[in-house]
């Protein structure tokens, strides 16, 4: 018998098991290289155990359940809703998650009279509070020309900054389009301003978007850009 089997004096029955659930549980674990997060979802911890996982990390786990978008924060057990689903509320989510520490950044479509709206906004996990919530574009049906802004590509900082390429098209009344793709950025150094274009190019990659420490980096014309985000 190991010296982990030992119960130690004046350890009650069921104390004692316990904690050697908890020494069985970090071995196997250690042994069969798995990790805290595979082995807290396994084990039915902090937000492990609800609906359909979407995003997890060490810090958060997104998960969709009937149609419900919830971002939840492991350390405290927070759930957070951020989105609905399409027969509640017209907004949902249409194609990026990302999360970096507490933060979880993704773009919503509203579609009203006039089109279809596209927002990203920036989620605390751990707050449940909304800290960014920009407008990234839009596509109108007004006759004439019409602009499209869609979301191609998003990454976001620990502190809640964002940077993101927009497929941009452009409408004319024959419905012909002219294709762009913008780099923007919306953080700390903004200067007052919450949506700086960074490049604008037709020959930009649209998922070429990376974010190494304070830089974002992208493709255009087959070399690398880059500039910062704080």
């Amino acid at each position: 018998m190991t010296p982990a089997a030992h119960r130690p004096a004046g350890a009650s029955g069921a104390a004692w098991l316990a904690l050697l659930a908890v020494a069985l549980l970090a071995a196997t674990g250690a042994h069969a290289g798995v990790s805290p997060d595979s082995a807290l979802a396994r084990t039915g911890g902090v937000c492990a155990s609800e609906g359909s996982t979407l995003v997890q990390t060490r810090s958060v786990r997104i998960y969709s359940k009937r149609g419900v978008k919830v971002a939840c924060h492991r350390r405290s057990g927070r759930r957070t809703v951020f989105t609905d689903p399409v027969s509640v509320c017209d907004a949902c989510l249409t194609n990026r998650i990302r999360t970096a520490a507490t933060m979880v950044a993704y773009d919503l479509s509203y579609t009203g009279r006039r089109g279809v709206f596209y927002n990203l906004q920036v989620l605390n996990a751990k707050t449940g509070r909304i800290i960014r919530d920009i407008f990234q574009g839009e596509f109108s049906s007004n006759i004439g020309i019409r602009r499209e802004a869609r979301l191609a590509d998003l990454e976001v900082r620990a502190n809640g900054s964002i940077v993101w390429i927009s497929d941009v098209r452009e409408y004319d009344a024959l419905n012909r389009f002219v294709q762009t793709y913008e780099v923007r950025r919306a953080d700390t150094a903004a200067g007052g301003s919450t949506n700086v274009l960074l490049d604008s190019s037709p020959e930009i990659d649209p998922t070429s978007l990376t974010l190494d420490g304070l830089r974002a980096h992208w493709a255009r014309g087959g070399e690398r850009v880059s500039a910062p985000v704080r």
